[in-house]
């Protein structure tokens, strides 16, 4: 998951870093912009404004990532109320009297042992 919000130190970035930091006291704000304008032209940030409070750096992963669409679940149209054991209440649902046949000789199966 940390490397989600990693990139890669390539030689051109540590060369960046080395040269804008070495020296007695080192000059960060130049590596900052250095490192944001490398970032920017390579496509793996941008700048953005938030909310008027300032500027950020917002992450490209690459393509956009698109939703998977569900198919429609089709309702069930047929419904039956079994008592499988005493006052054992249950409502089952399919698509046809086969299917709820089915599912009530399952249910009836499940409590035949007691």
């Amino acid at each position: 998951m940390a490397n989600d919000f990693t990139v890669p130190l390539t030689p051109s970035l540590e060369k960046l870093v080395h040269e804008t930091t070495t020296g007695p006291e080192g000059n960060f704000e130049a590596m900052r912009a250095g490192l944001k304008a490398a970032l920017r032209f390579d496509g793996t940030a941008e700048s953005r404004v938030e909310s008027g409070y300032g500027r950020g750096l917002a992450g490209q992963p690459g393509a956009p990532k698109t939703v998977a669409q569900l198919a429609p679940i089709a309702e069930p149209t047929h419904m039956r109320i079994v008592y499988p054991w005493q006052n054992t209440r249950m409502e089952i649902y399919g698509m046809s009297d086969a299917d709820l046949d089915s599912q009530e000789a399952a249910i009836r199966a499940i409590y035949s042992g007691r």
